[in-house]
């Protein structure tokens, strides 16, 4: 009997190490697995968090536009004469206050007065410009209020005509700026954001611009953030800084601008800016993790937390179920190992070495280790079983290699991206009527036709110190980095660039009738502002993409054929410069559509 203990005891031992070193890996892998999704998780949330910034900052931007209108400085410092020759401007302002509250219907004279002037017909515009653009009502109310907080112009009724005595008017008169947390506004009948900014008369204040900022705008946001997550189980939340709910999948348990359960989103648990945890959510472990925004340019920020839960069954599922095989395997081979030795000992010691010295190999990552062991007793069943645990130990460790490999990967794609952002010039130029022209091509005629279109502009624009980003089908998108020289002369430069690409155009026609190719005409749009630029690590080439971008390619249709137009922006840098000249192109119809000053140039 000592000898069948003593085997019962070598072939549990044997088992239970190396099963449980590979559970051990198993463990390791999962803490590691388990950590690489939080920080691809963190990751996914500061992008989200970024983008909230961003939408706010957009909001303080519109209204510092309309702060600086030359109109709305005028009209705001007239009113502000008008109440100087008051003899009591605190009296005329309460009674101004009890008229407003008077009569609450449309046919009040004084808000009917406010309401029908050119300025809140401008600021009700401005609304419906919005509404039009996003489908959504984003800035329902903008107000303007003189230096003494009285109402001079707004597009949607207000509770109050006097504001001097808002908070908003208070922060604004004394820093220059408010932004409040999430609030229901009543006379804009919605949840949203106060924004405001102060209108300035030389160094002085002179008075405040408001809005209440629309929470379906960073709703709807959200919306195209969930869609694009990489599970289908993956629940975005975003909260307030004091823990009232925004946004999330459970829109069931929570209400918007209601308190959230603290234990779930890890409120009690946020004083760092960003990390994770696991929870148990109604039976189910999910990993959480979170991040806080920090406020973008003009925008302080307001601390929300955006949280991003994932069950653990989404990544780690593969890995338990292995882990629970092993547990199997290891609870049966220990059974049969005590069966066989109490009945076999004399016959099993032999195959027992075998067994031994298969393990043996199996302990030092050797799985394609075999016993073959033929017999129709205890001991041909150990061995059959042996060499199945062998056979799912091998697939076992060939899935968690795999899958190593695979997280590797998306970590090195992950961690290894990084982008930037700054101001420089950003150009379109796009082959007119290409389809038409290419479509009695063959495909080595198309290739070739743009063939030589790409390779001489992308030529000129490499001269000029330009990136070409990539090619948009009948088209190039190119940007101007930016240099250590002033502005004035980076976009010079982008222009004699665009020139001279204008100028091959007769050169680059004369290699298409070398080539039997149909004659080509171009166009050219330049634009300058604000530019994301993006690379990955496992590419060379760099993408750019924003606002800029975007108008670039809206306004290059309003070129005319081998000519230049630029938009606004780029135009306010370069107006000055005397060799070239600008004609603004107010009639067309897109201009009025899109909002923004578009002017062709050409050389004097």
């Amino acid at each position: 009997m000592k000898i069948g203990i003593r085997i019962i005891f070598s072939l549990a031992l044997i088992i239970i190490t190396f099963t449980g070193g590979v559970l051990i890996n198993l463990s390791i892998v999962r803490a590691e697995l388990i950590e690489n999704t939080a920080e691809n998780s963190i990751t996914f949330a500061r992008d989200i968090s970024d983008r909230l910034d961003h939408r706010m900052q957009e909001s303080m931007t519109m209204l510092k536009i309309i702060a600086v209108d030359p109109e709305v400085q005028s009209l705001v410092k007239e009113s502000n004469l008008e109440f100087e020759k008051l003899e009591n401007i605190d009296k005329f302002l309460a009674e101004g206050e009890a008229e407003w509250h008077s009569n609450a219907g449309k046919d009040n004279p004084l808000f009917n007065e406010i309401t029908k002037n050119h300025l809140s017909q401008r600021l009700e515009e401005i609304r419906q410009t919005f509404h039009e653009s996003s489908g959504i009502d984003i800035f329902p109310e903008i107000l303007i209020a003189n230096k003494y907080g009285a109402t001079i112009a707004e597009n949607n009724r207000t509770t109050d005509w006097d504001q001097s005595d808002r908070l908003q008017f208070q922060n604004t008169k004394n820093y220059g700026w408010h932004l409040s947390d999430l609030y229901y506004d009543k006379s804009a009948n919605t949840w949203g954001l106060e924004v405001a900014l102060d209108i300035r008369d030389d160094e002085n204040f002179a008075g405040m611009v408001k809005t209440v900022y629309n929470i379906e705008d960073i709703i709807e946001m959200l919306h195209s953030a969930r869609d694009a997550a990489p599970y289908d189980d993956y629940r975005i939340f975003v909260f307030t800084g004091d823990g009232r709910y925004i946004y999330g999948d459970d829109s069931d348990i929570y209400t918007l601008g209601g308190n959230a359960d603290e234990t779930f989103i890890g409120y009690e648990l946020q004083t760092e800016k960003e990390g994770f945890f696991i929870v148990d959510v109604f039976g189910t472990d999910r990993l959480t993790s979170w991040t806080t925004s920090d406020g973008f340019r003009d925008n302080p920020g307001l601390g929300w937390v955006v949280t991003i839960s994932i069950p653990e069954q989404e990544f780690l599922g593969e890995i338990n179920q292995i882990q629970d095989i092993l547990i199997g395997v290891l609870l049966v081979s220990i059974g049969i190992a005590i069966v066989t030795s109490i009945y076999m000992i004399r016959k099993v010691v032999a195959p027992i070495i075998t067994v031994k010295d298969a393990s043996s190999e199996i302990s030092r990552g050797n799985f394609d280790v075999c016993t073959a062991i033929k017999s129709n007793d205890e001991i041909g069943q150990l061995s059959s079983s042996f060499d199945l645990m062998a056979k799912k130990l091998q697939k076992a460790q060939k899935d968690i290699n795999l899958r190593e490999e695979l997280i590797k990967q998306q970590e090195d794609l992950l961690l290894k991206f990084s982008d930037s952002t700054q101001d420089c010039s950003v150009g379109v130029i796009d082959i007119m009527s290409s389809t038409k022209t290419t479509a009695n091509l063959t495909n080595d005629q198309t290739s070739h036709f743009y063939g030589i279109f790409i390779n001489a502009t992308a030529k000129i624009i490499k001269k000029f110190n330009g990136v070409t980003v990539k090619n948009l089908g009948d088209g190039i998108l190119f940007y101007f980095p930016k240099m250590k020289t002033s502005t004035e002369e980076e976009l010079k430069n982008t222009l004699q660039c665009c020139f001279d690409i204008c100028g091959a155009h007769d050169e680059i026609n004369k290699e298409m009738k070398q080539g039997n190719l149909p004659h080509i005409d171009f166009r050219i749009s330049i634009t300058y502002g604000d530019v994301r630029i993006a690379k990955v690590a496992t590419s060379m080439v760099e993408d750019i993409f924003g606002s800029t971008v975007n108008k670039c390619a809206k306004i290059n249709h309003l070129a005319k054929a081998n000519s230049i137009v630029v938009g606004g922006n780029f135009y306010e840098e370069v107006k000055n410069l005397t060799q070239y000249t600008f004609q603004r192109l107010d009639d067309h119809p897109s201009v009025k559509q899109y909002g923004y000053s578009v002017y062709s140039v050409s050389k004097r």
